[in-house]
């Protein structure tokens, strides 16, 4: 099945025409399910655009479990989007990353390949100085046009401490019971943790950076 038409084929020759370093992706996946074929099948093509530079490797996740365990995969289709040298960015998709989450896509690996970090220097700051495993899951559907909003201040933070900080974009029309255990009855939600803890807090909307560091930081707090 192609998912990519000429002209967005094109358009993505043209953006990638900005990429500098190789950005790796991983791809856990289920062969028995759909949703996985899919997903291997978009980034396959994503990938042949620029063969040099952007990397996928398929993984099963039953045959790769240990490597699924080290990435904290727990779903599948999961892209864990990893730099040059293959270190972790923190960036994840969970699921199909189609509709409005494609583009996030793309932007993600545009951000990876060029080692850009679009917040402020405050918060950039704030978050490359963290001292403890802060994991942010951004509950979305394709079709929300404010998710992206979300999804990529997520995926910002992340990428500006990989070590500590992993973002998720789950799509809650696939994971439904993950959703609903989560409580989430809108998107875009954001569910924030500070080392895989109890301790969690709820974001509702495409907030704005400052609101999202000042949660964090009250979680932090609040867990001393």
């Amino acid at each position: 099945m192609t998912h990519l038409s000429d002209r967005e084929r094109q358009t993505l020759r043209e953006m990638f025409r900005d990429l500098k370093y190789p950005v790796y992706t991983e791809l856990f996946v289920d062969p028995d399910d759909e949703w996985s074929r899919a997903a291997e099948e978009l980034i396959t093509e994503v990938v042949g655009i620029m063969p040099d530079l952007l990397h996928v490797e398929i993984r099963q996740r039953r045959e790769h479990n240990l490597l699924a365990t080290l990435y904290g995969v727990q779903w599948t289709p999961t892209f864990i989007l990893c730099d040059h040298k293959r270190d972790d960015s923190g960036i994840r998709f969970v699921g199909l990353p189609s509709g409005y989450e494609f583009a996030v896509l793309i932007e993600a690996l545009l951000d990876v390949s060029e080692s850009r970090v679009r917040i402020s220097d405050k918060s950039l700051n704030y978050i490359r100085n963290l001292e403890r495993e802060v994991t942010l899951e951004v509950f979305v559907t394709p079709t929300c046009p404010h998710c992206p909003r979300a999804v990529r201040l997520a995926h910002q933070l992340a990428w500006a401490n990989p070590a500590r900080v992993h973002a998720s974009a789950i799509d809650s029309s696939k994971f439904t019971n993950l959703a609903e255990s989560e409580a989430v009855v809108a998107v875009p939600t954001t569910i924030i943790r500070v080392d895989g803890g109890v301790i969690r807090r709820e974001l509702s909307g495409a907030v704005s950076e400052d609101q999202f560091i000042r949660t964090i930081t009250d979680i932090i707090e609040e867990g001393r």
